[in-house]
């Protein structure tokens, strides 16, 4: 439902698709986790979802180590552009938001970069 309401927004304000990517947020932790070396196990192709949450937790504290500045740098950062060239990130039904996702992307993007719904 959020992204037909996103998608009907945009189309009302006149923005492209093109410039708008719409992401799950699982979707953009596996990347993430996987660019920084924190990829979760697999067992017959299936994410091992608890070794996921430990993981996401390791990675959020290496962000959060890391810094804005030092993530930017980062060779994960340099592999993986389209990871972090996002304008803003929108985060639907912030009240069930994992904190180690949080950290994550509040030290990727900083406070002003997220809104939270």
């Amino acid at each position: 439902a959020l992204v037909q309401g996103v998608r009907r927004l945009t189309n009302v304000l006149g923005i492209s698709d093109a410039n708008l990517r719409i992401q799950t947020t699982d979707s953009f932790m596996l990347a993430l986790c996987e660019a920084f070396g924190q990829a979760p196990r697999r067992d017959a192709g299936k994410i091992d979802w608890t070794d996921y949450a430990a993981k996401k937790q390791v990675l959020a504290q290496q962000l959060v180590q890391l810094g804005n500045n030092g993530i930017k740098a980062s060779p994960a950062a340099a592999a993986n552009p389209a990871l972090f060239a996002w304008d803003f990130v929108l985060i639907d039904e912030g009240q069930d938001w994992p904190p180690s996702e949080k950290a994550a992307i509040f030290a990727l993007f900083g406070r002003r970069k997220v809104i939270v719904a």
